[in-house]
Formats: C-alpha cells, structure tokens, sequence
C-alpha cells in the first residue's frame, strides 16, 4: 500500500512539473502574466501622464465600464474623452498588486497626481483603484471594468 502512494505522488508531482514547464514554454507562467499587466498598467499612466488617450484605446475592451472616484460610470469613449481633462504634472502608482483568476487579473494600487484641469484650476489627487484586467481571444489582455476610490490625505 506504502509503495502505491509513493508511485502516486510521485507521477503526480511529474504531472504537475509537466504542466509547469508548458505554461511556461508558452510564456504563461505567472510571472510572466504579472509582468504583461504591469506593463499594460504602465502604458495606460503613461497614457495618462502624456495626455495621449490614442496610446490607451486598445487597452480597454469596448464594453468595459469605468467608476471614477465621483461615482460616475463611464464606457470606453467617455474614459478616453475624460482623460484629455487634466494636463499631469505629476502621476505615479504605488502599491500595485496584481492577483491572477485564469483568463481575468485583478489588480490594485494606488495614484497620486497634480496638474491643472482644462480651466486651469489645480488638480491634487490620491485614489486607490481596481482594474479588472481580461484576457481576450483577439485583442489579449484589456480591461474589462476599472473603479476608483478617493483617499484622504
């Protein structure tokens, strides 16, 4: 009985060593989805930072839907058109956590951000955000909801 669990744990474990080695000869390791988001999440700041929506547009599915840090809920064009609202002087991440669930990534941060809006008047912002990142057949790996919350400073 001893030598059939020893055999079944070990065929398992080759198994599993199997499964690993092909994820990660398909470059689907974890690591390496981690790091595509965290450089889908950079291009969208930089997107940001840039005034550049046009660097941001495929990133986010046509249907994905946006929470700001009002409450107000927006689709795919109003998040573009929104972003031509601040010219940043500053805009960075922090804190970013990226939780992977199959085809869909969860990832958490946080921004902080100064500039001035399209009237002028100065902008000084700090929100925790969520994107729900998910991996799609023809466009990889966009956002399909995102939502953010403001902090007090």
């Amino acid at each position: 009985m001893k030598r059939l669990t020893v055999v079944t744990i070990a065929l398992a474990m080759l198994m599993l060593g199997a499964m690993q080695f092909n994820a990660v000869a398909q470059g689907k390791s974890s690591g390496d989805v981690k790091d595509a988001i965290l450089k889908l999440e950079d291009t969208w700041l930089s997107a940001e930072k840039d005034n550049k929506p046009e660097d941001a547009a495929l990133l986010f599915a046509d249907d994905a839907v946006f929470t700001d840090a009002d409450g107000l809920v927006r689709g795919k064009a109003d998040q573009l058109n929104n972003m031509h609202q601040v010219k940043w002087e500053t805009a960075e991440n922090s804190g970013i956590k990226v939780i992977p669930h199959g085809k869909t990534i969860i990832v958490t941060g946080r921004f902080d951000g100064k500039g001035k809006d399209s009237a002028g008047k100065k902008v000084n912002v700090s929100e925790q955000w969520t994107d729900v990142w998910m991996k799609t057949q023809h466009m990889g790996w966009q956002v399909v909801a995102s939502q953010s919350s403001p902090v007090n400073k």
